[in-house]
Formats: structure tokens, sequence, C-alpha cells
């Protein structure tokens, strides 16, 4: 399931070239391609479709796919394709989510061409979410997770926001339910990966700078993914790595 949230407002001067499909409260209802200015608040799309390109995004949470797995469930998502959009002021840029213990495949996503303006996390991966509202993350004695394969974050340029005095509306707990432990705000990419269900992930041609002019950072356990990312798993400074370049 590929989601934008409530709270983010964008506005799309054309559709997909190919039929999506999206589900609404009274059912499902088919878009095809089609031109002029379409205000988009939230969409959900079925596997195998792609959602509106050439698209402005002001607020809100980014472009997520997600969440998967919530308690235990199997969930599948797969041919999705995010391009040519200008995101501001919003909390992420591309982001994909799936419950701690969830299962499932997630596949073949592509977010390319995105510009972004004053977003504190531009490439957020997380296979390890939980409702922090309602208590610390559980211990988990499955070894399952949603897999997630084929990702792919390509020709994204823009402003990191790492003011110490940032603050998003729907933080309403301490620590915020957006905290991640031991990040420094200045990462262009955090990946919060589960051990061997992840692989194929690329981040190529990022360019960022932050808002303070600190150094670019990145979140990056190497033991959970083996194969190149584009850029040097750890955490640390922003390294282009040769699958960036």
């Amino acid at each position: 399931m590929a989601s934008l949230p409530e709270a983010q407002t964008c506005f799309s001067k054309t559709t997909t070239s190919r039929t999506a499909t999206t589900a609404s409260r009274s059912g499902t209802v088919p878009r095809t391609s089609t031109s002029g200015k379409i205000r988009l608040t939230k969409f959900i799309l079925q596997p195998q479709a792609d959602i509106p390109r050439n698209s402005y995004c002001e607020g809100g949470h980014g472009l997520s796919i997600g969440s998967l797995g919530k308690n235990g469930q199997v969930s599948d998502v797969q041919n999705v394709l995010i391009e040519n959009v200008i995101m501001r002021n919003t909390l992420y840029g591309a982001r994909f989510k799936s419950w701690t213990g969830g299962n499932g495949l997630a596949r073949n996503i592509t977010w390319k061409n995105i510009a972004f303006s004053n977003v504190p996390f531009p490439i957020y991966i997380t296979q390890n979410y939980w409702d922090q509202g309602v208590g610390p993350r559980p211990n988990m004695t499955s070894t399952n997770n949603t897999h997630i394969q084929d990702f792919r974050f390509e020709n994204f340029a823009g402003t990191i926001d790492d003011s110490p005095d940032f603050f998003e509306g729907t933080c309403i707990s301490d620590p915020c339910w957006y905290f991640v432990p031991g990040a420094t705000g200045k990462e262009i990419a955090i990946l919060d990966l589960y051990p061997g269900t992840a692989s194929n992930i690329v981040a190529k041609d990022i360019v960022a700078k932050t808002k303070t002019g600190s150094p670019v950072a990145v979140m990056c356990d190497p033991e959970t993914i083996p194969t190149d990312v584009g850029f040097k798993c750890w955490k640390g400074k922003f390294i282009r790595t040769k699958a960036g370049i």
C-alpha cells in the first residue's frame, strides 16, 4: 500500500502515464492519464501501479510507502514509480516503513528526480516501525520481517533542515514519534534495516547540504545489507561509493 499522508498537499500537472487504482472510503476508483492541476491530499495505490508525476508537495510526511505488516500481517507492494517531485517543508522526502515483526514483500520501488527544501529526513527506510505512543519497541522473538528489495533513490538534490529548534506539528510526545535514536538531524539517508531481509537498495546521484552548513551524514548498519548502497554504509559522513555515482 502506497500513501501520501493526510496533512500533505500536493499539486500535480499530469497524472501517471498508465492506469492506477486508488482506494477511497467509498471503494476503488480507476484513474487514467489526464492533464490539468490536481490537488492530492491522500491516496492509496494498489500494487503494480505508479503515482502522479510532476508534482509539488508542501508540508506533511513525504512520499511514503507503508506502513506494511502491522500485527504480523502479510503485506505486498511492487512496481511503484515516484518521479519529478518538488518537496518543501515536509518531514520526510522519500520514506518506506514496515512494522516490527511484519511479513510480506516490497519490491521494485523507485523515487526519482526529487528536489527538496527544508526536509529533515530526505531518504528514510525503516523495517522496524512501531507505535511510540504506546511504549518502547517490542521485543520480537520472530525472525520474520517484511522483505524489501530493488529500492532505488535517484537524482535527489536539496537542503536538509537540521535546525536545532526544528518542531513538527504532530509531535505530542517526548521524544517525538519521529525520533531516531542516534540521529544528528544532518542525515541525507537513514537505513534502519532488519538483518537478512533487505537487498539491492541504491541511492544514486545524491546532492545535499544542511541548513546550518554542517557536513551531511548518513545512518546505515553494514551488517544489515551486504551490497553497495551508493554511499559508505556507516554512522558518519556521507561518502559516495561506486553504486552512487
